[in-house]
């Protein structure tokens, strides 16, 4: 472990992955967990107007920077939100990546909140998020698909 920069307090071990980088989007409908982070880690990207449709990069050295630097508070913010995330800084980026294709995954929205859900793009789709799944309340209005 190390150090923080004023030498008092250790500083957040941080495992790193080693090889590929991830490349299957399967591995976000793994289990309810990681169903619930996948839809938590979207929603951010679409607030932090991450999530491009149209699949451009952004212009310029400059804007490429911001972007960056946008991409790494989504997730820093992820992993304040979450105790022990399931899904690495990788598996984020394969994320973001596969939600731009949309060949493999896509978003949909929960029938009972409204919510962004991960969903397969070809399989049968859930109609709810993990938390109405069990119990459906009345339909509230929330970031939409097509918000992002």
């Amino acid at each position: 472990r190390g150090r923080h920069e004023d030498g008092k307090r250790p500083l957040r071990e941080v495992r790193r992955r080693r090889g590929k980088s991830p490349r299957q989007s399967a591995f976000f409908m793994r289990n309810a967990v990681v169903r619930r982070e996948a839809a938590g880690l979207a929603t951010l990207l679409c607030i932090l107007g991450l999530l491009r449709r149209d699949g451009t990069a952004p212009p310029g050295a400059v804007e490429s920077l911001r972007w960056g630097e946008r991409f790494c508070e989504a997730y820093e913010t992820f992993l304040a939100l979450n105790e022990r995330p399931q899904i690495s800084f990788e598996h984020a980026c394969h994320l973001l990546r596969s939600l731009e294709k949309a060949n493999e995954i896509c978003l949909d929205d929960c029938e009972g909140c409204g919510s962004l859900l991960v969903v397969m793009r070809y399989a049968e789709r859930p109609k709810a998020c993990e938390f109405c799944a069990s119990t459906r309340p009345p339909a509230r209005p929330g970031l939409a698909v097509g918000d992002c």
